[in-house]
This record gives structure tokens, sequence and C-alpha cells, in this order.
């Protein structure tokens, strides 16, 4: 059928909300909800309950982010989130909501107290996950609030004490559960179960992982070893006798933009550290352990981390290939403990600071969970001889996780501490899990079409950047762990470039793929299309932190996009994120750019993503808006139709037959 297509970047209404100014955040959100009730299918029984537990203002956007959740008889409802995004105070610029509609409806035998305790319901979630207790599982504090919510003892079983909470949960049969919402750190790292155990019959309604497992061949390995009491006794003392050290620190790494050994020689860097991102500097001890990241070697020298002296420099050896009688453990924590505390100091310039969830021990006052939460990163270097790396992401306000393996992935024992894209890579989970859908909500990305290894695969590509690189050039991941040549294919289908002969990845290409490295890399073949269209605008700067290059306008788009994109998100959904971050931090500038950037690789104006729970269903397209458009290309208005309250007749989309 022809239409007639009125389009805006942002894609989405503009709500303005009258006299807002002087209401509060949550008067914003009442109005807006009840304002919006029919078109949302939502009776007011439905928003009788809901809570914002989060909200924020970005740096470079001033859009006011604001994140919450329906709630029934004062509990939380899992999967039921919203989010808001509010512009000047009184326009809604975006809204994305996950309510149940007809909620009374659902609450036929809904119980309102739990048949099973805290304690028997974790030892019920260990027999049903076959975890051995070895200690007796009890509760460490005084449970408060309706929910209940508390900590528990370990019980042997997790990393860390155990958080429960009673929620509800819609389960299959569209009936509300009461549910213990309990998460288990397993001993080894490599699983982060968040849990919805039905508190009446002890069965587990959802399982869902913090950890990002980004498999690629398994080996033997080691065995984890948890740092001995007595190293946290000695650590505390050292640092009590350490002198102040911002701006101070001197790392012989593979530096950025550096990818690996193969990529260049170390170099000696002095005071690296960002004084706006870390102002009191990277260091609270003298050795690899900071306000943003602890690194330690957790193999068969647990807790080791190599040391600077008082004047904080980290000059070590470092002997490859790798063996069990050449670690060069110093060498390669300093490497991890640098690139951690890089990726920080970066991203923190493009918006993801303290407020939005980033991670750190201290906040400075500045947002976020705050002073009693800690969530700096727990680098773990050297943790066995597997082809593989981790990286667990819980709320924020808790200690995430990375893991970096020796793999001998490629015929050759290969450190993976420096593998500099894979280590970003790791680390670009954390920052879509606390963007997507907001800090507290850290499960967003585990639908069928989540993009999240794409954004990972993306931040390693940008902060690897070099002038001399070009678009057509090829980009591998993982070419050192895999034991590949500089110019290596890397470890995905086809390596990134903006050659198509070299990368044909379209959307099109998910279509059939199993596991979440197929589908992301096609995510991040576009976001590099975007990028270098960027760049052949505005040209490349070698300044990460500060510099108004492509590649650094790109950094802000992606990331602000990432606070922008909702729950559960498909291609499209980030697609419109993006454009809609340039039209408030550029006003628009580069619209026409990003356009043709996702048209090339088939997600035109007439994409549609169909169901974000099923990336078989998505139907690419090649067409842009009539205003990027060459005047010779043949036109037609097949596709599909976007509405906005107020646009103006000449925004109409003319599609093209024509890829980009």
């Amino acid at each position: 059928m022809k239409r007639i297509i009125q389009y805006s970047a942002i894609i989405c209404c503009l709500f303005v909300i009258n006299n807002s100014f002087s209401q509060t955040t949550e008067q914003l959100v009442k109005a807006y909800l009840y304002q919006s009730a029919d078109r949302l299918n939502l009776t007011e029984d439905d928003l009788n309950e809901w809570k914002i537990y989060h909200s924020y203002e970005g740096d470079k956007s001033k859009i006011t982010h604001v994140y919450g959740v329906q709630m029934y008889k004062g509990l939380e409802i899992s999967n039921t989130d919203f989010n808001l995004h509010i512009v000047e105070g009184n326009e809604v610029l975006k809204f994305q909501s996950n309510f149940i509609s007809n909620l009374i409806s659902k609450t036929t035998n809904t119980p309102t107290a739990p048949k099973l305790s805290s304690v028997e319901a974790i030892n019920t979630i260990a027999g049903l996950l076959k975890l051995r207790i070895t200690e007796e599982v009890s509760v460490l504090n005084t449970p408060v609030g309706t929910d209940q919510k508390q900590l528990l003892s370990s019980g042997g079983i997790s990393v860390d004490a155990i958080p429960a909470k009673l929620m509800y949960f819609l389960d299959k049969d569209d009936q509300l559960k009461l549910v213990w919402d309990i998460s288990i750190h397993e001993l080894d790292g490599q699983n982060w179960w968040n849990l919805k155990l039905d508190a009446d019959s002890g069965t587990i309604l959802e399982k869902k992982n913090w950890v990002a497992e980004c498999k690629f061949h398994e080996h033997d390995n080691v065995a984890h070893f948890p740092m001995p009491e007595e190293a946290y006794f000695s650590m505390e003392k050292e640092k009590s006798e350490s002198a102040s050290n911002m701006l101070m620190g001197t790392y012989n790494v593979y530096a950025m933009p550096i990818e690996s050994p193969n990529h260049g020689g170390r170099t000696s860097e002095v005071n690296p550290d960002n004084f706006l991102a870390s102002p009191f500097g990277w260091h609270d001890f003298t050795f690899t352990q900071g306000n943003n990241v602890d690194a330690y070697e957790d193999g068969d020298n647990s807790g080791f981390r190599p040391n600077g002296g008082g004047s904080y420099t980290f000059n070590f050896p470092v002997t490859f290939p790798w063996s069990a009688g050449t670690q060069s453990e110093s060498a390669a924590i300093s490497n991890l403990f640098y690139w951690n505390n890089i990726i920080h100091d970066v991203v923190y310039q493009y918006g993801f600071t303290e407020a939005s969830g980033n991670f750190q021990e201290d906040n400075y006052g500045r947002g976020g969970a705050g002073a009693l939460a800690s969530d700096y990163v727990n680098a773990r270097g050297q943790v066995g001889l597997l082809c593989n790396a981790f990286f667990g992401t819980p709320p924020d306000g808790s200690n995430p996780t990375m893991s970096m393996f020796v793999g001998n992935c490629g015929g050759v024992n290969r450190d993976g501490c420096y593998d500099n894209p894979v280590i970003a890579h790791e680390y670009g989970h954390g920052i879509s899990n606390r963007l997507v859908g907001g800090p507290s909500n850290v499960g967003c990305l585990s639908n069928n079409e989540q993009m999240g290894e794409g954004w990972s695969d993306w931040y390693g590509l940008m902060l690897t950047m070099e002038s001399t690189h070009n678009g057509t050039d090829s980009r591998g991941i993982g070419t050192w762990l895999f034991g590949q040549a500089a110019n290596g294919p890397g470890i995905r289908a086809y390596p990134y470039s903006t050659d198509m002969t070299v990368d044909p990845r379209t959307y099109d290409s998910i279509i059939g793929t199993g596991g979440p490295h197929p589908l992301g890399s096609v995510w991040a073949a576009m976001l590099w299309e975007v990028t270098w269209e960027l760049i052949n605008i505005h040209g490349f700067d070698t300044d990460f932190y500060n510099g108004t290059g492509g590649n650094n306008i790109a950094l802000h788009l992606v990331t602000e996009g990432l606070k922008l994109t909702s729950c559960s998100p498909g291609f499209v959904d980030g697609r419109d994120a993006i454009l809609l971050a340039d039209q408030m931090i550029y006003g628009g500038a580069n619209q026409c750019a990003i356009w043709k950037a996702f048209a090339k690789r088939g997600l035109g104006v007439g994409a549609s993503q169909g169901s974000t729970a099923n990336r078989n269903d998505g139907v690419e397209a090649y067409d842009v808006p009539v205003a990027c458009c060459p005047t010779n290309l043949n036109i037609t208005t097949d596709v599909p139709s976007f509405t906005v309250d107020h646009q103006e007749a000449s925004n109409i989309i003319i599609a093209s037959n024509t890829a980009v």
C-alpha cells in the first residue's frame, strides 16, 4: 500500500506537559502516564502503583533520564520497567513502558506472603543449579521494607554475599506470582545468576546471567583462588601509609591506541590519568588497585598485584610466548590496570559518569549509588588456560568482574591481558548493561535481538583507532589472542570494514544466526559505518578525550544513544536512539550521515525489526529521508509509516530503491 510518510529524526512524540517547570520529576511522570493511558492501553488501576528508581541529567545532552517500575501492593513487578527522557523539564522526548495492562485481572490467586523464607529459597536454588552449599546460609542483616530486602551469607556457593528481596513476576500463564529475587555469583566467576524463584512452589520462573561470556575455544581451566584474608590486612596497611597520588604514575604498557604486541611496542606513559574522570588519580595503593579498578592475577598466584613503589612506576619485563615459567605477571597486570583506567577515563568524557552508573569506589558526590556502595571493576588476569573472556555486570553499587584468560586459541599461548580491544570489549559489556534501561536494571540485554556484543566490539575498535587507519581497512577483533598477524581476520565471520567486499554484512545477515556474537557483529558493522561517515565529514582527532573529530562525535552519539535505547531492544531501536542523540547533542547536524550509514547496511527508513524477541522476522531496507537523497534516484513511497505530532509537510520521506 502506498503511504505518505511524515518524518522526524526523533521518531517519537515530543509531549509537552503544561506548567511542568514547577513540577517534580515524579509529578511529570505521573502527569505523562495518566494523559497517555489510553494510548498505552492502561487502566487507572494499572497506574495506581509505580516508582522511580533512578533519575539523572546527561552532561552533554541535558536530557533528564528517568527509570522506574510498575508495582503491586508495595512490591516491584519484574520486567515492567519504564524509561522517560525529558528535555528542559517540560517535554517528554521519548517514553518506553513494559507496564502490564489490566493488572488486576492477573492477580486472582496472587499471594501476599511467601511460603519459603529467603534462606529456604537459596537452598532450593542451590539444589536446582547443582551448587554444593558448604556453609550454612544465614541472614546477615535485618530485612528492610515491604520487599524484605536483605543480604545473606554466601553459603560457599557465591563470591559475594547473596542479595534477596520479594517482588512479583508475571508467569507464562499470565498470572502474577510472588517471587524471591536472588543473585548468586558462582565461585569461578563464569556465571552470575539473577533468578526469580516462586516463593510458593520453589520453581525458578526466570534465570538471567549477568556475565557476558565471550566464548571462543575452550581449554583446561585452573581453579579460582580467593585472596587470603591476610593479604587484605596488608593492603589496608599500605593504603594508610601511602601519600597523595593525584596525577601520579608511570606505566610501561601497550598504550592507547595500540591494539596488542603485534601492533606496536610498549611505551612509558607518565601520568596518563584524566583529572575530570579521576580527580584523585588511579591509585589508592602503590600497587594496581584504585578507585576505578582492582587488577590482580587470579590463576596460580591468585591475589598477586604488581607494586610500583613510592614513585608509582610500573616498569616490568615481558617475555613471549606465555608459559608456566614465563608468565610476566607484573607486566600483564600493569597493562590490564592501565587499560581499565583508560577506558573509564575516556568514556567518562562521553557520558558514562557516576550519575549514569559507571564503575568507581568513590563517586565524589557526583551521583550514582553513593558513598556506601562499591563498584570499581575487579579485573582478574591470567585466570587460567581458556580461550575466553568474561564480564559480569551487577546493578549500580556492586562490583563488576572482568576475567581475562590465557588462551591457546591459535596454537600458541597468548595472554588476554595484552589484547587491548578484547579488554575494551569486555568493559563495553559493563557500559551497555548499565546504560540501556538504567544502571539499576542490568538485565535489559537478554532478549534475542539485543546488540550487546556489537556495542562491545565497537568500543574495542574505537579505542584502538589510529590516524593512519582508513574505513576500508580490515580490522579484526581478537587477532592477538588467536595468534594471528596484526592484519589478521579476527574472530568474527568477517573483519570490520566499510568495504562491502571485505565485510558484506547487512540487517538480513542476522536471520538464522545463533548466539549473541554473529548477531552483535552485524550491529558493530553498522556502527563502524556510522563512525566512518562521521570521520569523512569531520575528520579524525587523535585526542580521545576532548577532540572534535568524527570519532569523538561517534563516541558521543553511541554512548548517549545507549541511554535512549529501550529495554530489550532491536536494531531499529538502536538506530533511532543514535538519531535522537544527534538531535539533542548536535542539533541534528549529522542526520544524513547517520541515515546513509545505516541504510548502506539495510537499516534504512523502511526497515522493520518485528519482535525484538525474534531475530528472524526483521525486514531490511535501503531508503533514506528525501532530504538526504541524491536527486537522480528513482522514487517510491511503499514504506512503513512513522507519525509525529508536530511535523512540517516538507519533511515527507521519499524512499529509494537504490542502496546508499
